[in-house]
């Protein structure tokens, strides 16, 4: 796996980053598939492993977006990461994100 020390987030924790890359490394191992980012976060370079539903938002931004990382409990127990936003290039907004 990376060499690049991993972001991880306890549940509850949110953390700002910046992507490096415009698209993920795909892969799959004993977990199941994976979508591994490279992120800059407080000044280092990582990799954060997320999630298939943060993927569905990550994937949409490319090098130079920055967002919020949250890892969000759920009633069931379980817990989800949640990616939002804060700002990006505009030549990096994807035509589906456009507003008209």
């Amino acid at each position: 796996m990376p060499d690049k020390p991993q972001l991880k987030l306890a549940i509850g924790d949110i953390e700002e980053v910046t992507l490096l890359q415009d698209k993920p490394l795909i892969g799959t191992n004993q977990n199941g598939e994976y979508y591994m980012y490279n992120v800059e976060h407080n000044g280092v370079e990582k990799v954060h492993f997320a999630s298939r539903i943060a993927h569905e938002r990550l994937h949409r931004y490319k090098s130079g977006a920055v967002m919020s990382i949250e890892h969000k409990p759920l009633s069931n127990g379980k817990s989800v990461y949640d990616v939002v936003l804060i700002s990006q290039p505009e030549s990096n907004i994807t035509p589906h994100d456009q507003k008209y």
